[in-house]
């Protein structure tokens, strides 16, 4: 094999999101007192000591088998995260190649509930309703942070906040005139970008390697908030949720620090999720605006004859074929080319 079948992306988002979700899983699972946190962290602990003391994970056959599973289960956690987390982002501030050309640094209002057009299906209209609240419920942490953090404190414009005029005028013009080379009608509100995602990842190789990091990164991020999330959820359900209501019941401060401290991480983990989003796209759009390629115009009159000295004898305009003859100085030998004028519409 010539090429390494295994890419970044492979690892840090599939590899190392199975991973963490299998320590997770392992670390709540060895604890048999579901109504204290404590013996929750004093059971994962001593899981791991004893995991390391037995041997455990020295051995290439377990290593194996676990890196297997990581990677299946990598996979999984990476497909659910796209329906989930980008999806939820896409809902709530539209595309990123959307909101850096806004130009209002103010996302438009009520767009998580506009539906895209589905020709006048009431039935799949609703199903798309009742998605969009199980992953913003899902979501939770990320919803609560954002409408105090985000929209209160003005984080989320660390992410969202629009390209300059120059900037945008710049990628707006390349843009339409990427369509134009590649004859494609360019419509408002299209993604435009995966066109010129892949237009400039074929002819800026330079550039790569920047472009698959990015995605490697915010594909890790994505991962890592949905599995953010999901333990929130699963403490919230299981130890929190039980306790409410029961009289006499001493609060558990540590079990309130700790969802607090995961509500915090998964919404960190969405905005730098975010951040490498956004960065992807924009490097993309920035690799538009200076290429010249889809720019300039290759017009050729004639067919190309090498030869030290080359003269042109145009032929009259009523001809239909014109010729190029090259003479060598010191020769006799001559080369003749023809060639068909073009058609006028």
């Amino acid at each position: 094999m010539k090429q390494n079948p295994f890419s970044l992306y492979d690892f840090l988002g599939y590899v190392f999101p199975g991973a963490l979700a299998l320590m997770i899983i392992a670390f709540f699972n060895s604890s048999t007192d579901k109504d204290s946190i404590k013996s929750i962290l004093s059971s994962g602990i001593g899981f791991l000591q004893s995991s390391r003391n037995s041997g455990m994970l020295d051995l290439v056959e377990e290593t194996v088998i676990l890196t297997i599973i990581a990677y299946v289960l990598g996979h999984i956690i990476a497909y659910l995260s796209s329906l989930t987390v980008e999806s939820y982002s896409i809902w709530l501030f539209g595309y990123p190649s959307t909101f850096l050309l806004n130009d209002s640094c103010e996302p438009q209002r009520g767009l998580y509930w506009q539906l895209e057009p589905v020709s006048g299906n009431t039935i799949q209209k609703c199903v798309e309703l009742v998605w969009r609240c199980i992953v913003g419920a899902f979501l939770l942490p990320v919803t609560l942070c954002y409408l105090i953090m985000g929209k209160l404190m003005g984080m989320k414009n660390f992410f969202t906040k629009p390209l300059d005029k120059t900037l945008r005028t710049a990628i707006n013009d390349n843009q339409q005139k990427l369509a134009e080379s590649l004859g494609i009608s360019k419509q408002q509100g299209d993604d435009f970008h995966r066109v010129v995602y892949h237009y400039e990842y074929e002819r800026q190789t330079h550039h790569m390697p920047k472009l698959d990091n990015y995605v490697a990164l915010y594909g890790f991020l994505r991962a890592l908030t949905f599995i953010m999330a999901s333990t929130t959820l699963w403490i919230t359900i299981v130890y929190i949720i039980p306790t409410l209501g029961i009289e006499g019941k001493v609060v558990d401060w540590s079990l309130v620090w700790l969802f607090i401290s995961l509500v915090l991480l998964t919404y960190i983990c969405f905005m730098a999720f975010m951040k490498f989003y956004r960065r992807f796209t924009l490097e993309s759009f920035m690799c538009l605006v200076v290429d010249n390629s889809y720019k300039e115009t290759h017009i050729m009159p004639y067919t190309y004859v090498p030869s030290n000295e080359l003269v042109m004898q145009p032929s009259s305009q009523s001809s239909t074929n014109d010729q190029v003859t090259s003479t060598t100085p010191n020769s006799n030998i001559s080369a003749t080319t023809s060639f068909s004028s073009p058609q006028t519409p």
